[in-house]
């Protein structure tokens, strides 16, 4: 981006006098200072001026640049506290952004008399932007407690009180929107606040797939950055989630229909590391896990997904994905498998769109996942994949082929 930018910020008159005038400098990754003075102010004592240096900046290269805004020369005499003077923080620069999906965090539990009062109010915010579709504004997810007591909600992880404490909440319930945007509690959220974080381009796009095979939910997620990313600290969230439970065992509320709840977080509640990446570079992360039960049903599951800095709690960008088997709901694309009985390879044969990602994925019996193959992202036409099965043993198995947000899946029998 080329383009002039203004440089704006808050100041507040912490002391006795009133400011008529002051000169606001920012300097650039350590660069040249650059002074502007803005003068004719009168801003009263505890009272805050929001500003806009007279001077633009036109960043010279993309990618993330450190800022330092400093305020001095308050009516032209020095600051006698220079401690609250200076505010650093950095931003990147990109010839182009995505659009950011909201991400929703609540706090909630079955035995919590308030968490039930709001649940409508909540509901009815998050259906009116089309929460955890392709064509909505917000992804969602909801981490139940073990209190307050007696704590008996069966939804309870370890991992969701981890992302409560991350937080900081000490009761609940309490809401995080994109991390950073709103903490607190939910009554307090509004339209204004969701459409001003949805507002704000981003930097990521993330791409969701996600299948079952019995009990075992496959999630597959492809990050892109936009610009040069080189952020530390920087973490990828994914969370198997249940859209709708109702009469969760253990509630002692008024509240029978609980949704978008949290049943596993994968690895686990502190994420997977994001590693520095270029410009429209697509890093994949692929997951696997077998839920012990399921509340609802397997149909009712959605994966999630979400990027945020642990440093500044900021949530990037969010996604979701239902979770689909197609062995259940018959052929999605047209598809030849042969030979089935097979001994050790086995041909895949389809066309593709260009540029299509296509994964294939092995279960057993037990909806184990005992192989998976990317084949990442063909050129268009008719294609023939060849399946090494030379380390499966005899039995059958459920063949799952992902081409695009299309799937496929087929039972195969092995036989040597």
């Amino acid at each position: 981006n080329n383009q002039p930018l203004s440089i704006a910020g808050s100041l507040i008159n912490l002391g006795a006098a009133s400011i008529s005038d002051f000169q606001i400098n920012d300097q650039i990754n350590n660069g040249t200072t650059v002074a502007g003075q803005l003068t004719g102010l009168n801003i009263m004592p505890g009272a805050t001026y929001n500003f806009n240096h007279p001077v633009a900046w036109t960043p010279s290269a993309e990618g993330l640049q450190n800022i330092r805004v400093w305020a001095d020369e308050l009516n032209g005499n020095n600051d006698q506290v220079n401690s609250n003077d200076t505010i650093s923080g950095t931003v990147y620069i990109s010839n182009q952004l995505a659009v950011r999906k909201v991400m929703f965090e609540q706090f909630t539990s079955n035995t919590c008399g308030p968490c039930a009062s709001v649940a409508p109010t909540v509901a009815n915010l998050l259906n009116a932007n089309n929460v955890n579709t392709e064509a909505g504004k917000v992804i969602s997810i909801k981490y139940h407690q073990n209190f307050p007591q007696p704590g008996t909600d069966a939804a309870y992880t370890a991992e969701s009180n981890a992302r409560r404490t991350y937080y900081g909440f000490s009761g609940i319930p309490a809401a995080a929107v994109s991390g950073n945007a709103f903490n607190g509690h939910p009554v307090g959220l509004t339209q204004d606040v969701i459409d001003q974080v949805y507002a704000r381009p981003t930097i990521f796009n993330i791409d969701v797939r996600s299948s079952y095979v019995n009990n075992t939910v496959s999630a597959e997620v492809d990050l892109t950055s936009l610009v040069n990313f080189t952020t530390p600290n920087t973490r990828l969230h994914v969370a198997i989630i249940e859209n709708q439970i109702n009469n969760l065992p253990g509630g002692t509320t008024s509240q029978t229909v609980f949704t978008h709840v949290n049943r596993k977080m994968l690895p686990n509640q502190s994420g997977t590391a994001i590693p520095n990446m270029t410009t429209n570079q697509t890093q994949t992360f692929t997951f696997t896990h077998t839920l012990s039960n399921v509340f609802s049903s397997m149909s009712g599951i959605s994966v999630i997904a979400f990027v945020q800095n642990n440093d500044t709690r900021e949530v990037y960008q969010s996604n979701s994905k239902g979770s689909v088997l197609n062995a259940a709901q018959g052929e999605s694309f047209p598809l030849t498998l042969f030979p089935n009985p097979a001994s050790d390879d086995v041909f895949i044969s389809f066309e593709s769109k260009a540029n299509e990602q296509v994964l294939v994925r092995i279960f057993n019996l037990e909806g184990k996942m005992v192989k998976q193959q990317n084949f990442g992202r063909l050129s268009g036409g008719e294609q023939l994949l060849q399946v090494d099965n030379s380390n499966l043993e005899n039995g059958l198995y459920f063949y799952q082929i992902i081409k695009g947000d299309a799937m496929i899946t087929r039972k195969v029998s092995i036989l040597k």
